[in-house]
């Protein structure tokens, strides 16, 4: 069965023996006839297996699409299976991406200047502003944490702009 999900997606649902990366992959080794022109199309993928899978039809889209994302990322016209552990990172990332905005709504997040130093006269050439974030029970959220999923969220930009006025 082969449904339009929307836009360029669309699911497939099947046995695993018809629904595979290699048959589906294989459907684009050709161009396409559209209109008496030739196309050529390529297809990336994102796979749940239902055997393996717990929870509802709308769930096994969110994680097909979850799949399909991280596939996306690492290849063009490749694939890649859903796995629970993708599903702790993105709830991960969600909840990261919370607490950043409410810390930023908090004054939780500060800047502090490093020095840039001129090695030949030793003297102070200018600073780097760094951004820091220090939760309420006083731990410090690493910047590798927060900053790709500042970009990611487009929160990066509010960011960017209260460091240069700070």
């Amino acid at each position: 069965t082969v449904a339009r999900i929307g836009g360029d997606i669309f699911c497939v649902l099947g046995d695993s023996a018809q629904v595979n990366p290699a048959n589906i992959l294989a459907l684009f080794q050709r161009a396409f006839s559209i209109d008496g022109q030739d196309v050529q199309l390529s297809a990336t993928l994102g796979l749940v297996r239902l055997n393996e899978h717990e929870g509802s039809g709308a769930d096994a889209l969110k994680d097909a699409d979850i799949a399909l994302k991280r596939a996306k990322s690492q290849q063009r016209a490749g694939h890649f299976y859903f796995s629970r552990s993708m599903g702790v990172e993105i709830r991960e990332r969600v909840r990261m991406m919370h607490a950043l905005r409410t810390a930023f709504g908090q004054n939780q997040l500060f800047v502090v200047y490093q020095p840039q130093i001129d090695l030949a006269t030793r003297r102070p050439v200018g600073a780097e502003a760094l951004l820091r974030w220090q939760t309420p029970d006083g731990k410090f959220i690493s910047p590798d944490r927060f900053i790709p999923i500042a970009e990611y969220s487009g929160l990066i930009i509010d960011l960017g702009e209260w460091v240069m006025r700070t």
